[in-house]
């Protein structure tokens, strides 16, 4: 996937998120999206992979304990920082979302 494709298809998934609370179906759908999206636009087989065993057996068990725990705004803000630096074509953001 280009950069730019990218880039509209994570912000739409950051717009989908919006309003929702981690833990719900809308905002986990939305975050899942957008993390594929970007394993995807990587075209690292591996990434993506290791992108789809962490979506689909890890993080369930993680929103199940620590969703309360989340900030989805702070999600949401690392995510628009992602978003950002995608469209830019930037790299060596690193974040963790958790109070």
């Amino acid at each position: 996937r280009a950069a730019g494709s990218a880039s509209a298809a994570s912000r739409e998934a950051i717009n989908d998120a919006e309003g929702n609370a981690p833990g719900t179906e809308p905002f986990n759908s939305a975050d899942a999206r957008f993390h594929r999206i970007l394993a995807e636009t990587a075209g690292n087989p591996l990434l993506q992979a290791f992108t789809g065993w962490i979506l689909d057996i890890l993080q369930p068990n993680l929103v199940a304990h620590i969703s309360i725990a989340v900030e989805g705004e702070e999600i949401l803000r690392q995510h628009r920082e992602i978003q950002r630096a995608v469209r830019r074509r930037q790299e060596g953001l690193h974040f963790w979302p958790v109070k």
